[in-house]
């Protein structure tokens, strides 16, 4: 359908993307993948040419020249933010009302023709990303370009969203965390990755589902760990053997004859092996991004010890009544899930039970904003004391994060929304918590972070209030999940 090559630079002139060329099919469903800060973003926009992307060196080749892409980007700008729905639908091409409302019906079910008039901004999460498919929908897109539309997604938009990926007929280029929906609509997998302290640029692009991939990737990390432990064991013997020769040598230059030209032509020789053994250990590594590492947190007493119980009769938001009965004990080592529509109070409930809470409790909220100071860097933000052991134990924590150094130290809101995660998450467990509160705590970290996540809170043995859409993460560490309606919770 078309061909792409694209070649991206700093101003510095570091690769970004170096030199990479794909073919786009009909049908195509391509999930974008890599760790938080790797260049997805940067590659979507290149992709069609957004004026973001002016600060950088972009070398773009699209044939045919025609293609129209219909882009999705992870904000809104101020301005369309101010319009109606109507307005940023529709632009001037109010004779298009027509094809309008029956999309609007069938993509937005959630609201009637009263909120034609309400601002983008007044939408949740998930009605803005619904009326931005639609609006795309309306126009004469060649191929789809979505940048995370399941960030904001409740489960059932998450569903919904991936039924309407199912009957599109043009090319999908997406950008998603959520494995889930990875799993079940890419049918080719683009990994970016940094290597080598982010200094060369990686990407694959593989033919076959996420899982597939995944199982691919994993077989030749299997197999190319064995052949580093039979080269490790092949050099023990060479060492060993060396060593032996070495020592020979020498003691006949000491003891025989230290002007003998032939033993000293050994010896050179033997240090000249030496040289390149130590050289080919050297080459000993695997073209492939390190899995982050996150410490183990220590373990609490479990016990009935009540973390916090609320009780409230009456939940408001803006002013207005969005829910009543909303009650619980949340008791040592319990782990709850909350779910729920977006737009329902999840956030508003959280903000409650957080000015009321007592303890060794850790927060996450779902704006980073309030979980870090922005001016600050990484380190800053993470440090407890100012004492030199400490800001060590950071920075290694952060290296295992797979920050460089200069992301270190970098003021935080110039970092992607993923590694603001990692900072705040980082930051609540330096407290060692007897329990934790998170809002959304997986909402922008890439898939090749996640299962170290899920991993450290299914070990966890405090308890646990998580608002969450992520379906794995809930399989994987949550025993109870608790759906929010307006009329307080229930079981699903």
């Amino acid at each position: 359908m078309f061909n792409i090559s694209l070649d991206v630079k700093t101003k510095q002139g570091r690769d970004l993307i170096a030199s990479f060329s794909m073919s786009v099919n009909r049908g195509d469903r391509i999930g974008v993948v890599g760790e938080e800060g790797n260049g997805k973003s940067v590659f979507l926009k290149s992709l069609v040419n957004r004026p973001e992307i002016s600060n950088l060196k972009v070398s773009r080749d699209l044939h045919p020249e025609s293609i129209v892409f219909g882009y999705l980007g992870q904000e809104l700008s101020v301005a369309e933010r101010s319009q109606t729905i109507l307005e940023f639908v529709l632009e001037d091409s109010w004779e298009r009302f027509g094809d309008f409302v029956p999309l609007f019906l069938s993509m937005v079910p959630m609201l009637t023709e009263h909120d034609y008039d309400r601002s983008m901004a007044s939408l949740s999460g998930g009605e803005c990303v619904r009326i931005q498919l639609l609006k795309l929908q309306m126009q004469a897109v060649d191929c789809y370009v979505l940048d995370e539309p399941t960030n904001n997604l409740d489960m059932d938009g998450l569903i919904w969203f991936e039924a309407w990926m199912d009957v599109q007929t043009a090319p999908i280029i997406f950008v998603s965390h959520d494995l889930e929906t990875l799993r079940h609509s890419a049918n080719r997998v683009l990994h970016f990755e940094q290597l080598h302290r982010k200094s060369i640029s990686k990407l694959t692009l593989f033919e076959g589902s996420y899982d597939e991939y995944i199982q691919s990737r994993n077989r030749s990390l299997s197999h190319h760990n064995q052949q580093v432990r039979f080269q490790k064991r092949f050099q023990a013997k060479q060492e060993a053997k060396w060593q032996k020769q070495y020592q020979k040598v020498g003691h006949q230059l000491q003891n025989v004859n230290r002007a003998d030209p032939g033993l000293q032509k050994k010896m050179k020789n033997l240090k000249v092996q030496k040289a390149q053994r130590l050289k080919q250990e050297s080459l000993i590594h695997r073209d492939q991004e390190v899995a982050i590492k996150i410490e183990k947190l220590p373990q609490t007493n479990v016990s009935s010890k009540v973390v916090f119980a609320f009780d409230i009769d009456r939940l408001f938001m803006n002013g207005s009544i969005i829910g009543n009965n909303y009650k619980y004990t949340l008791t040592s080592g319990e782990k709850i899930a909350i779910v729920g529509p977006n737009g329902c109070g999840k956030t508003t409930l959280f903000n409650e039970i957080v000015q009321s809470i007592t303890g060794n409790v850790g927060i996450m909220h779902q704006d980073y904003h309030r979980n870090l100071d922005v001016k600050k860097n990484a380190i800053e933000n993470c440090l407890d004391s100012c004492d030199k052991d400490a800001i060590t134990k950071v920075r290694y924590a952060l290296g295992g994060l797979n920050f460089t150094s200069d992301e270190m130290e970098t003021p935080v809101e110039f970092l992607s929304g993923g590694q603001k995660a990692k900072i705040s998450l980082l930051k609540v467990l330096r407290t060692k918590p007897d329990a934790l509160l998170l809002d959304e705590p997986t909402r922008n970290l890439s898939p090749f972070s996640l299962m170290a996540i899920y991993e450290m809170l299914e070990d966890y043995k405090g308890a646990v209030w998580c608002i969450t859409h992520d379906r794995q993460l809930i399989h994987h560490v949550f025993e109870d999940v608790l759906e929010m309606t307006p009329d307080g919770f229930i079981k699903p």
